[in-house]
């Protein structure tokens, strides 16, 4: 007799609403927006093709749903990138069937190219429950993109118990930073972008990580697909940009693309500034999680940044991570060369 698999795999279709998608995403516990149709849609500008997954269980319910963004290499092989995916925690999903849900797709995705890589990204915290569930049927990848450290903060309803749990030194600079008259700007238009690449490079250059610039056209991108999910939140001084964060919504949740305060800018403190005024304004708009981006305890220079971002009193989060599938090991290796060849970027 033939059993019913626990969920069936299906393709959300090209021609599918991107309202439709996402209201899906934001029935689960672990959404974010590196899952969510805009930012599927802005990764198309870079070439990126988004393919979207729905699992639905034996009674039609949603169980898991993943967005990879698929590249084809040569030779007919294709690598997928999954960030922040896949979307496991549904209601109606079960944890022991995590390991099966992720081994199901994969055997839709091998029927669809046999000559495949697919990279996940997972952005629930550490668990041996699903580290288990997903070494069933992936590795470790041997090539990180990510670290996958950070912090996030639980911002609450008011500013001041945040303030409170920060660092002394980090109460310090935010006090010397908001003493003066800067003013605080949101927006997504060129102007805000121009303004933030122009700080971005002048950080760059002086960190001597020009490889890290940040692109005009790729960040109006991001604006215009992720329309409102996107907030450029700008301190000018004097009518002068000194500081700035590019962040992305999703739900009530929050995450940090970017960030660049300029030589004025840090003579002030103004990068602790920003951050205290951007939560302020954060929680006034009902969101409740922000995650402040990657921490990296292996890049040498980074100890700055680690220790800025860890000052802030969040919680320190080990996420699942990355995680491997090919349908053969000679591409997975192909696809792990084109990855170092890139400098660790796909």
């Amino acid at each position: 007799m033939k059993v019913t698999p626990i969920v069936n795999w299906e393709i959300f279709p090209q021609t599918g609403q991107r309202n439709d998608w996402d209201r899906l995403l934001l029935e689960s516990q672990d959404y974010n927006v590196f899952q969510s149709y805009g930012w599927g849609e802005y990764k198309r500008t870079l070439n990126w093709v988004p393919i979207r997954w729905i699992a639905r269980n034996r009674g039609g319910a949603v169980a898991a749903v993943a967005q990879i963004l698929t590249r084809k290499l040569p030779g007919g092989s294709s690598v997928g990138w999954s960030p922040g995916g896949p979307i496991l925690m549904f209601p109606q999903t079960p944890s022991r069937d995590l390991a099966s849900i992720i081994e199901l797709l994969l055997r839709q995705i091998k029927a669809q190219n046999s000559k495949a890589c697919v990279r996940f990204n997972c952005y629930l915290p550490h668990h041996a429950g699903l580290t288990y569930a997903f070494s069933r049927s992936c590795v470790r990848p041997l090539l990180s993109l990510t670290t996958g450290y950070s912090v996030c903060l639980d911002l609450g309803t008011s500013l001041a118990p945040l303030v409170g749990q920060m660092k002394a030194k980090h109460q310090a600079y935010i006090k010397k930073a908001l003493s003066y008259p800067i003013e605080w700007k949101t927006g997504r238009d060129s102007h805000f972008v121009q303004e933030f690449v122009k700080l971005h490079h002048e950080m760059t250059m002086d960190k001597s990580l020009s490889s890290y610039r940040a692109s005009a056209p790729e960040i109006s991108a991001l604006c215009k697909h992720l329309d409102e999910q996107a907030i450029i939140f700008t301190g000018y001084f004097d009518g002068e940009a000194l500081t700035s964060y590019l962040i992305v919504l999703c739900g009530q949740k929050a995450f940090t693309v970017m960030a660049a305060t300029g030589r004025k800018g840090r003579e002030i403190g103004a990068s602790y500034g920003v951050l205290v005024q951007l939560l302020d304004y954060l929680i006034n708009r009902g969101i409740t999680q922000f995650d402040l981006g990657g921490l990296d305890p292996r890049t040498p220079g980074t100890e700055g940044s680690n220790h800025f971002k860890r000052g802030f009193g969040g919680k320190f989060v080990e996420y699942v991570g990355e995680w491997e599938w090919s349908s053969t090991e000679w591409v997975r290796w192909v696809t792990n060369f084109a990855i170092w060849f890139r400098g660790k970027r796909l």
